[in-house]
């Protein structure tokens, strides 16, 4: 006997080919866009922790500058006097291709009161009444730039606690005598 073919059965293999090429096709170009958002999704957190750390080192040298000189000098007028340039990727002599800038807010006093370490040192009597405890807060903006602009931006404020220190009034604001509005507008950088 012979085995009968149906007309309508002929080239159906071709089509679920077709079909199975066109679902492969599909998932294999769904893959390379979630492939390409992923590896753009990485490079931009690298460029926001790079963004973090170059702003925490930017606190840090505020807080040597603090600790060492025993003063920080902030100028309210001219924010170039207080931004660190960290990072410079070599480039043309005065435009680095990429840069971290960080600049370093206002010393904001929180609380202040009589040096521990002075009390201990002197035996218990607290005979140098000019050196005192201080709890400042600094904050700090960070950016990566390139020759285009900005290309991240962290923002971050850190708690200090200095003792001893001679408190000097030129470069602390005090919280208590601060108004919402003044606080945000000195910590907004």
């Amino acid at each position: 006997m012979q085995a009968r073919t149906n007309r309508r059965e002929q080239g159906s293999a071709y089509l679920a080919t077709l079909l199975l090429l066109v679902v492969l096709t599909l998932m294999g170009l769904s893959l390379a866009l979630v492939t390409s958002t992923e590896s753009r999704i990485g490079a931009n957190e690298r460029i926001l922790e790079r963004v973090f750390y170059a702003t925490d080192a930017g606190i840090g040298i505020a807080a040597a500058r603090i600790l060492v000189g025993s003063d920080y000098f902030y100028d309210v007028n001219n924010d170039a006097n207080n931004s660190y340039i960290l990072n410079d990727t070599p480039g043309s002599a005065p435009n680095p291709l990429v840069r971290s800038q960080v600049s370093v807010g206002p010393l904001i006093l929180t609380q202040s009161g009589p040096c521990n370490l002075c009390e201990i040192n002197n035996a218990g009597s607290y005979q140098n009444k000019a050196l005192c405890r201080c709890n400042i807060l600094l904050p700090a903006r960070g950016q990566r730039q390139t020759l285009g602009g900005a290309l991240a931006q962290r923002r971050l404020a850190a708690t200090i606690d200095i003792q001893p220190w001679n408190t000097p009034a030129s470069s602390l604001f005090a919280l208590q005598w601060m108004s919402p509005a003044d606080l945000a507008e000195k910590t907004a950088l």
